[in-house]
Parts: structure tokens; C-alpha cells; sequence
């Protein structure tokens, strides 16, 4: 299998950031592989780390903290997330 068949491609995604099937969209992975490095990290710093805006990121932080793959904690501009 080659390295290029691991990672989730942009074609599986829809527009909406949502993903057909079980793929995650490249920058959940990324969002999820921040969480795992820092253990927790605010949208704004996960935005920094993944040189990506924040309304994207949040975007992505909703659905996985709704599919249970993220945690939230807190509220508003002091939100943190961990795995």
C-alpha cells in the first residue's frame, strides 16, 4: 500500500467540511494529531499550528467534538480542546 493511500484525500470531502464515510477531512487529522502533541490546545493556537483560520478550524472542532472524538472544556474565547 503506498504512503498516498493512508491519508484522506479532499476529494472525499464534501464543501460543508463534513466527509463521506469514515475519512476525516485532512485538517481534522492535522487538528487531531496538534491535540495528541499538546495534549490541549485553545482554536486560536490549533488555527497557528495548522496555519489555517479559525472559522475553519472551529468548523472541524464542532464535528469532532460532536462525533465524541474531541473534548470541549470550557466556554467562549477560554474553549480548549483535548482528545
Amino acid at each position: 500500500m503506498k504512503k498516498t493511500d493512508l491519508t484522506p484525500s479532499t476529494q472525499d470531502c464534501d464543501p460543508s467540511g463534513g466527509s463521506k464515510g469514515d475519512a476525516l477531512h485532512p485538517v481534522a487529522v492535522e487538528i487531531i494529531y496538534w491535540l495528541k502533541r499538546k495534549q490541549s490546545l485553545t482554536a486560536k493556537k490549533l488555527a497557528y499550528e495548522t496555519c489555517t483560520r479559525r472559522d475553519t478550524i472551529k468548523r472541524h472542532l464542532r464535528k469532532l467534538v460532536a462525533d465524541g472524538i474531541v473534548r470541549r472544556h470550557g466556554r467562549g474565547k477560554g474553549t480548549w480542546y483535548t482528545l
